[in-house]
């Protein structure tokens, strides 16, 4: 029971708390005829009377030596059924909102639409796409000269060669000194 009662309250805490506040909470009082939203107020209130007995009644069974008298209650089982009955009726609530949020159609057709918006409702203007650019000149075209100056290189013909000893060097090649060649240069205008 102690295991139970405390994995009960982490998803109170972190899901039925957080479901109820988010989609049940904001339509109280108004949505009360409809079952979307009677139902898991039912299961609230069930649902918290059974997990706050259920709380008392094992701090009672842990701590039973040390709480005064006072907060002893006589004939402790009949508190354990009624904790027993409120938990079933809980169980058989939350089967009920399943079925009415997810599985029937007439649940659905219980949850209000959502209310439109003037902005939403308004016709949308969007400027023309089909103006022409106007874009600043950026000045004449330059034109450049085509440079059609043939380049002569040095034809290289294979010669047979002596057999040369591998100690023997080798007399260096004729060069031909060629003068550079000048281009015009093209200003930018």
């Amino acid at each position: 029971m102690t295991s139970i009662m405390l994995l009960n309250w982490v998803l109170i805490a972190f899901v039925m708390m957080v479901s109820f506040r988010a989609g049940v909470a904001p339509n109280i009082p108004q949505g009360l005829p409809q079952p979307v939203f009677l139902l898991p107020l039912l299961h609230l209130i069930s649902g918290a009377l059974a997990q706050l007995l259920a709380t008392y009644l094992v701090l009672r069974m842990w701590f039973e030596d040390v709480l005064p008298g006072f907060l002893k209650v006589k004939r402790i089982k009949r508190y354990m059924r009624f904790t027993l009955f409120l938990w079933v009726l809980t169980a058989l609530l939350g089967v009920s909102i399943y079925l009415v949020w997810y599985v029937l159609p007439s649940g659905a057709a219980n949850v209000p639409d959502p209310a439109a918006t003037p902005e939403l409702n308004a016709p949308v203007v969007t400027p023309d796409l089909n103006l022409p650019v106007i874009t600043p000149e950026l000045g004449i075209p330059v034109i450049t000269p085509e440079i059609n100056i043939p380049v002569v290189t040095p034809e290289v013909q294979p010669t047979l060669a002596p057999a040369v000893e591998a100690t023997a060097t080798l007399p260096p090649l004729p060069t031909k000194q060629q003068e550079p060649v000048a281009t015009p240069e093209v200003s930018g205008g």
